[in-house]
C-alpha cells in the first residue's frame, strides 16, 4: 500500500489485523529499507521539540494504483 500524507508518502505492506481499530493505521517504525517517517508529521513539541511521529492523517491506495 501507498501510505500518503501531506508531508510524503511511502509503501508498505499491508496486513489486515482486528488487533487495530477500523479507520486506523499501524506500522512499524524500524524497517530501514522503507521509513515510514517519511509520512509522518513534521510537528515537534514546542517545549521538548521532539518529532510527534506518533500520529497523522493518511490516506491509502493500493501501490500500484498510486504509482499510474
Amino acid at each position: 500500500m501507498r501510505v500518503t500524507s501531506r508531508r510524503g508518502s511511502v509503501v508498505l505492506t499491508a496486513r489486515p489485523s482486528d488487533r487495530v481499530r477500523p479507520g486506523l493505521v499501524f506500522a512499524l517504525m524500524h524497517p530501514l529499507d522503507r521509513l515510514v517517517n517519511a509520512a509522518t508529521s513534521d510537528e515537534t513539541d514546542p517545549v521538548s521539540f521532539q518529532p510527534e511521529y506518533k500520529l497523522c492523517a493518511v490516506r491509502l491506495q493500493p501501490a500500484a494504483a498510486a504509482q499510474a
